[in-house]
């Protein structure tokens, strides 16, 4: 009689598994609309800050040592998740960020998410940047 209830347990939780399963995997990501009137920028910003915090900040992600930039790079991360790369940071206009602007980029570092609206989960969040 015991064994008869464990089965069931089994079954039962399997099959719970399998919704929330199927959930996450139908369900798309959520996108999340740009507020880029709430973003203050400051129009005394020092080119030379910025390098000196991207140099501290960006480059253990994003520096490319072969081709010396800030080009982004394949990280070594275990198979079992896929292939992780470091996105282009430097300012080419179709690889990089150089079509965004200030509001856009400071939006995207402050909250994560990018222009198309979608979630950056790997990306450090710089709330009071």
């Amino acid at each position: 009689m015991k064994s008869k209830w464990i089965k069931y347990f089994i079954l039962l939780s399997m099959f719970f598994m399998l919704i929330l399963i199927s959930f996450f995997v139908i369900t798309p990501l959520p996108t999340y609309p740009q507020e880029l009137g709430k973003v203050l920028v400051s129009e005394n910003f020092d080119v030379r800050e910025g390098e000196k915090m991207a140099v501290a900040i960006c480059k253990s992600c994003h520096y490319n040592p072969d081709l010396d930039r800030l080009s982004g790079i394949k990280h070594g991360n275990p198979g079992k998740f896929g292939d992780l790369y470091s996105s282009n940071i430097t300012n080419d206009s179709v690889f990089g960020i150089g079509t965004w602007t200030d509001k856009e980029l400071a939006y995207f570092l402050r909250t994560g998410v990018k222009r198309d609206g979608s979630f950056v989960f790997d990306m450090p969040k710089y709330n009071y940047l």
